[in-house]
């Protein structure tokens, strides 16, 4: 039976890929800067037109109180609900953070201040409210211009994600990962920008506002996959870094360790004893094992099951044989064995001699 492609299925999508190809004449006559300032001048009048209705509302006081309570009760830091107004450092340092210290007496004095979608969420899901209440009203049109700002900046969020993915060793975060985490910087970018002047919105601001709180998060996500270091151990991998190019044919080890140490007693001529902290010393296999543990981002040891994927931190270990705890292993049995040799006759040693060369001739 031959199979036939469903021919209205691919007349649809046709006709929908034609219709989206001919808006791309519209979309590039578009004045981007104009419309990006009017989608966030609407956005901030919409948020102060719900919360003037919240403070008109019934039930607008019993929000702001239950929203103190929620503070001081279950995040137990004034600090959490910076997130929740769309006011600068300064301000909530000065004004809402007061407001929040007097409990329910301080609500009251939190009207004044700008929310923004946080908050508008807090609040809605505090009870049901009409869906013809223009609380509900509003806060589903602040939700949709908000998404609408979203994705007229999504290619902003993609491109810093591709400079942060090509700029960085590779981690356990896929680009697509990066791109989701843009994403979730780039609404805390649009939640948390604060017009330089009163109701004078700047373009160039609020974009740099977002590109901050990707760059945040970015660093954030990333620096979770490092391996970290104690403050010595990063000294030497500097020191260590600013040598190993040095050694165009293959790194010597032993001798990057002499250069780390000179480096190290060189920096410490300034003592008064003249010599250097025994901690800041180093060896060849410790500044072997310091190096590949730098160059390995991922501290995630179980097996990658993407191919391209980066080698998990186990093939950089460190050789058996050099491990302190396989060392002490060893001390200890052969410690052990030479306690029990010595309650052996001599018969015994002797046995056990010929028994050892035999099986040496045998594995021979």
């Amino acid at each position: 039976m031959t199979y036939i492609p469903d021919s209205e299925h691919f007349k649809s999508f046709a006709g929908q890929l034609e219709k989206l190809i001919a808006t791309y004449g519209t979309i590039a006559n578009i004045d981007w800067n104009a419309h990006q300032k009017k989608q966030v001048e609407q956005l901030l009048t919409l948020e102060k037109r719900w919360r003037d209705a919240l403070i008109r509302h019934r039930f607008g006081p019993w929000c702001y109180k239950k929203f103190i309570a929620f503070i001081q009760g279950e995040k137990r830091n004034i600090l959490a609900a910076r997130p929740y107004f769309r006011e600068r450092q300064d301000v909530f340092a000065k004004h809402i953070s007061k407001a929040l210290k007097k409990g329910d007496g301080g609500s009251v004095d939190l009207y004044r201040f700008a929310i923004n979608y946080q908050f508008i969420m807090f609040v809605m899901k505090l009870r049901t409210w009409p869906k013809k209440s223009p609380v509900t009203v509003l806060a589903e049109q602040i939700g949709q211009l908000r998404k609408d700002i979203v994705s007229l900046n999504l290619p902003l969020g993609i491109a810093r994600a591709r400079v942060f993915y090509s700029r960085t060793p590779k981690s356990h975060l896929s680009y697509m990962d990066e791109i989701q985490i843009a994403a979730e910087g780039m609404m805390a970018g649009i939640d948390k920008y604060s017009p330089e002047r009163k109701g004078i919105v700047n373009t160039r601001t609020f974009r740099g506002t977002m590109i901050g709180r990707m760059v945040g998060n970015f660093i954030e996500a990333y620096s979770e996959t490092l391996v970290h270091f104690y403050p010595v151990d990063k000294r030497k991998i500097y020191r260590a870094n600013k040598l190993v190019r040095n050694f165009a044919a293959g790194v010597d080890y032993e001798k990057l360790a002499e250069g780390v140490n000179a480096v190290a007693t060189k920096d410490s001529a300034s003592a008064e004893d003249g010599g250097v902290i025994e901690s800041h010393k180093t060896t060849g296999s410790e500044i072997a094992d310091l190096l590949a543990a730098a160059s390995t981002v991922s501290a995630d040891s179980s097996l990658p099951t993407d191919p391209e994927a980066p080698e998990p931190i186990t093939r950089f270990a460190a050789p058996e044989a050099t491990r302190p705890d396989v060392q002490v292993e060893d001390r200890d049995a052969m410690s052990l064995m030479a306690k029990v040799e010595e309650s052996l006759s001599v018969f015994e040693k002797k046995l056990l001699r010929l028994m050892g060369l035999r099986l040496n001739d045998v594995g021979g």
